[in-house]
């Protein structure tokens, strides 16, 4: 995975907008990505390593992206232990993430039979101390 450095829309045309249903993200995008099938856009959701990036990549990606109020990340999360427990770290040196509401469900044309993921909200936020 690349560490963020770039504005992530940038080889969109002007004026688009990027607002894949659940059921695009998860067939379109995620499926791809995991048999190493090719993505249907290189930009539009940002291959990167969230432990590895700097506090001045994610501001410029944010500074960048002012107007978008949703940006799409491929990134695995590490796993951390702790008290004999194994957890999703989310926390780098820079950011930490939020999870945000209750988990919705993705159902393959609407039909509920047909479970093919789920989607939760994720949301990186400067640590405190740390400026953005």
């Amino acid at each position: 995975m690349k560490n963020i450095s770039w504005f992530p829309n940038a080889a969109l045309p002007f004026g688009y907008r990027f607002t894949p249903t659940g059921e695009e993200l998860i067939l379109d995008y995620l499926f791809h990505k995991v048999h190493g099938n090719p993505l249907p856009s290189l930009t539009a959701v940002i291959d990167c390593d969230i432990y590895g990036c700097d506090i001045c990549a994610w501001k410029r990606l944010f500074e960048e992206s002012e107007d978008e109020d949703t940006m799409y990340f491929f990134a695995r999360l590490k796993k951390k232990k702790k008290k004999k427990k194994t957890t999703e770290k989310r926390v780098t040196s820079y950011v930490h993430g939020e999870v945000e509401g209750s988990e919705k469900k993705i159902f393959l044309d609407g039909n509920e039979r047909l479970h093919v993921g789920s989607h939760r909200r994720f949301s990186l936020k400067p640590n405190k101390g740390g400026r953005m």
